[in-house]
């Protein structure tokens, strides 16, 4: 996210919809305008996370909603990103582009889960594992707990998730 701010040269608005937010359409309605309406004037670039749960078919005044919330980002002429996994057919042509991604391979899964723990520098990750020092049991242990994360991430790595299921992992645990 921070990486596409940057890019544009343009201050970051993320707005997550939650399964809970859908019970009052109506706030998560006003509430999405008016931060699109902050988006226009800051001239921000808005990452719409989560954006399923909105975008999913339920019902014919649900789909009232997302129009009204899709027109809005129209009019304010903003530039966003939903993150989505699976969205209708007939909602995807009001966006101007849609960008399909392959499906994570476990190279991907890894560098995800490295990065969510900190661990987003190969160098230090090489490093760590070829340099202990000698007579110093705390090292020691810290070296064995760098491994033994490291195995772990390995064997979290080969299990098929998505960015979004593993985000939710880090955020549950």
């Amino acid at each position: 996210n921070d990486n596409c701010s940057c890019c544009l040269q343009s201050p970051l608005l993320t707005i997550t919809i939650t399964a809970d937010s859908l019970y009052n359409i109506t706030n998560l309605v006003s509430d999405i305008a008016l931060r699109v309406s902050f988006a226009a004037t800051w001239n921000a670039v808005i990452v719409v996370k989560d954006a399923d749960h909105f975008l999913e078919s339920q019902g014919l005044r649900h789909r009232d909603h997302v129009n009204t919330i899709l027109r809005q980002f129209e009019s304010d002429d903003s530039i966003s990103f939903w993150v989505s996994s699976t969205c209708n057919e007939e909602l995807l042509t009001r966006f101007s582009a849609v960008v399909n991604f392959p499906e994570l391979d476990a190279a991907a899964r890894r560098r995800l889960w490295l990065n969510h723990f900190g661990l987003n520098n190969p160098a230090a990750i090489m490093w760590n594992n070829e340099h202990t020092l000698i007579g110093s049991s705390i090292a020691d242990q810290k070296e064995m707990d760098h491994s033994l994360l490291l195995r772990d991430i390995e064997k979290l790595s080969r299990h098929q998730l998505d960015g979004r299921m593993i985000d939710n992992i880090v955020r549950s645990a």
